[in-house]
């Protein structure tokens, strides 16, 4: 089974890296507050893969800073922190999936096939202190675009604290519109050691919010990122498959279990979710049982990929603000749960 595995993921990734198009590049030093652009050819056509490395910075807050954002037809399709959008929002973790790689070197390179009817661009805006030199490049290449034809989008919802009780939905998006939900990423900041993810996923596609139950009700946010092992994970339970990615595992605490950040990310092929009027998208926030307290905190931030014909909106839009801050940390989070507890405690005395 393991060699069967290996040889169809050998043939998935090599499928992947075939991106035929005509390659459109970009080298600029991009000061605070400024941006670099490639303005595509005119379609119809389609990205075909994005490929970017981010240098000339001294430490890791560019990659929150640092926002890939595209427009398609006149609309906004892409606005995401780059190191959210590649799953390190962080620091560079090097993964491998069907539609997105990070290398050794730093490379990062999107393979989401991004259709247009008429014009596009792709901008990388600096939001951060400091000089960032960015080289893209974008492969383009003819693709029709007819009624059915949809728009390739990517939103990010920024850094909110959620406290270990009462149990809440987190909403990843609220799509309006008709289209196909394909992916997400989700990074989580974990304080405790132990097991941050009970929350089931909770999808709703067209009215069935409106009824009041998902259409999609999951068992669990192990299950539905790949996880199912039943164990608390350490960093040696990482992995990267095609459609699967536990790119990031704590790590930080003596026993290098889940204190950190943990990063998760799933890519829906076959199991991608058409909408005609609209699609939401919440997982619970239920945490592991140890950590079921008011100061019990979690650091949540996600990613939502999805296609939709023109004219869809979603809940999710850029962030500049917030995009500007560096990503939550252990102390910052860790000093916010030791004042509530210290409050409750007080209290309860």
């Amino acid at each position: 089974q393991a060699a069967n595995r290996e040889k169809i993921g050998t043939i998935l990734y090599a499928a992947s890296d075939s991106r035929p198009g005509r390659p459109l590049s970009m080298h600029k030093d991009i000061e605070p507050g400024e941006s670099g652009e490639i303005v595509l050819p005119a379609g119809p056509a389609a990205v075909r893969e994005i490929t970017m490395r981010l240098n000339n910075v001294t430490d890791n807050t560019f990659l929150r800073s640092t926002v890939l954002t595209m427009a398609a037809d006149g609309e906004q399709t892409i606005w995401c922190p780059v190191g959210d959008f590649f799953c390190c929002a962080d620091s560079l973790h090097p993964f491998r999936t069907w539609e997105r790689t990070v290398s050794e070197d730093g490379t990062m390179a999107c393979r989401w096939v991004m259709p247009y009817g008429k014009s596009a661009a792709i901008r990388v805006l600096n939001l951060g202190g400091q000089r960032v030199t960015a080289d893209l490049t974008a492969t383009v290449g003819p693709r029709q675009w007819d009624e059915r034809s949809m728009h390739f989008h990517a939103n990010w919802r920024p850094d909110e604290v959620v406290p270990g009780t009462p149990f809440q939905d987190w909403n990843f998006v609220d799509i309006q519109g008709r289209g196909v939900y394909v992916g997400d990423a989700w990074t989580v900041l974990n304080i405790e050691d132990g097991w941050w993810g009970e929350g089931d996923e909770k999808i709703y596609v067209d009215d069935a919010w409106d009824k009041g139950f998902p259409t999609h009700f999951g068992t669990g946010t192990e299950d539905y990122y790949g996880w199912a092992g039943g164990v608390n994970p350490t960093r040696a339970d990482e992995f990267d498959e095609p459609f699967l990615a536990n790119v990031r595992v704590g790590g930080l605490g003596p026993a290098g279990l889940t204190r950190g950040y943990n990063i998760c990310t799933r890519t829906r092929g076959l199991d991608a979710i058409p909408f005609d009027r609209r699609l939401r998208f919440d997982i619970e926030a239920s945490f592991g049982t140890q950590m079921r307290e008011r100061w019990g905190l979690l650091g949540y931030s996600a990613v939502t990929f999805w296609y939709a014909l023109p004219g869809a909106t979603c809940n999710r839009g850029p962030q500049p603000q917030e995009a500007a801050k560096p990503i939550v940390s252990v102390p910052e989070l860790q000093k916010i749960s030791d004042e509530i507890k210290h409050k409750v405690k007080s209290v309860d005395k």
